[in-house]
């Protein structure tokens, strides 16, 4: 099943960003939860309670009711979509210093849906599969991997490695799927 995100010039997917930046972005999986106090006045206009509303539906960001107050919390798929958006940022805004980011897992037979989401969420990134458990991105995204990672499985992350490639021969191939000439 082929994941669909938001598209990303959509009112919808501008409010999720404002959202994530309200909740602490950078700090979003140690508090995911937060005070609507900048998002109540969104409510107040009908086109954007509409993309709120769609967002919810979507899951995601869901509401929650607090004694007398509501409060927003970014789902996994919202966490996720965040993620997709900052490795989005860096591959538009940093220029290719020449090495090469490789992700490798060594995960059982009896947890291959580990593997699965492994491979679809890295496919989805934008990483290169090398082989069934390499995969390769040209930027430095390292920190949103193990974001995404933890997001899925905690203890996951013990059987993944991360590795910084000086050179790769005859990786045109490689630089042409990444638009790097």
């Amino acid at each position: 099943m082929r994941e669909r995100g938001l598209k990303t010039n959509s009112t919808a997917y501008q409010i999720l960003l404002e959202i994530s930046k309200i909740l602490g972005a950078g700090s979003f999986l140690c508090r995911k939860m937060a005070k609507t106090t900048g998002i109540r006045f969104l409510g107040d206009r009908p086109y954007l309670s509409k993309h709120i509303y769609d967002l919810k539906r979507r899951g995601y960001i869901r509401e929650i009711k607090k004694n007398t107050r509501k409060e927003i919390e970014l789902t996994s798929k919202g966490n996720l979509e965040i993620i997709k958006y900052k490795i989005r940022l860096k591959t538009e805004k940093v220029k290719w210093d020449g090495k090469w980011r490789a992700i490798s897992w060594d995960v059982p037979e009896i947890a291959r849906r580990d593997r699965d989401y492994l491979r679809g969420k890295l496919r989805w990134l934008g990483f290169k599969e090398l082989q069934k458990s390499i995969w390769i991105f040209p930027y430095k995204v390292k920190d949103e991997v193990k974001e995404l990672i933890n997001l899925y499985k905690k203890d996951l992350s013990g059987d993944v490695r991360f590795f910084l490639i000086e050179e790769i021969e005859e990786d045109t191939d490689l630089k042409e799927y990444f638009n790097l000439f």
